[in-house]
């Protein structure tokens, strides 16, 4: 215990693993706590006795699924995966998502949209046909971030759409029946 004022200590709890720690952690100045200040004056036993709870978050926010919002093979210009973290997170943003395409060019990240636990991102597929896919890059940009400051830390890989952008076409025409010929 340390004294800022005559009427204000900064207290630290320790003991255990904190740093390991989730959930409340309660602190309760009762009548039978003696507490005094660096001088060594007590803490009169007069004193209401408070209880101060205190939230401990020390659990970085990760993703729990990345999946495909729409049916595959695709030939749309853009598609949409529901990504939903294992907690509350602001700060996503196209930047914290990877394209991953195979056979198909110009896939992009081109909107995020959502709050909370659940977010949607949009990428268009591009050209070409192939598959586009959608990872979650923790190191990409500023990160998800819960409402502890715990910034997200562990990657995930997403679904993969199979993009099929080319029409059929017809090659040739075989006659199936014999042809008659009249004389």
């Amino acid at each position: 215990v340390s004294a800022v004022s005559t009427s204000v200590y900064d207290i630290t709890v320790s003991g255990g693993d904190l740093a390991d720690f989730d959930g409340t952690v309660g602190l309760n100045l009762a009548g039978s706590v003696s507490v005094s200040d660096p001088a060594g004056n007590a803490l009169p036993n007069t004193e209401p006795a408070t209880d101060q709870t205190f939230l401990l978050d020390n659990d970085t926010p990760a993703v729990q699924s990345l999946v495909r919002a729409g049916a595959s093979p695709t030939n749309a210009s853009s598609v949409d995966f529901t990504v939903t973290f294992g907690e509350s997170v602001t700060g996503v943003d196209a930047g914290d998502f990877v394209v991953a395409a195979s056979g198909v060019t110009g896939g992009a990240v081109t909107g995020v949209a959502g709050s909370g636990t659940t977010y949607t991102v949009t990428v268009s597929t591009g050209s070409g046909d192939g598959t586009v896919g959608l990872n979650f890059d923790a190191n990409a940009s500023g990160g998800a971030t819960d409402t502890g400051g715990n910034v997200s830390a562990a990657d995930f890989t997403g679904d993969v759409y199979d993009v099929d952008k080319t029409a059929p076409s017809s090659v040739s025409f075989v006659r199936q029946t014999p042809s008659s010929s009249v004389t």
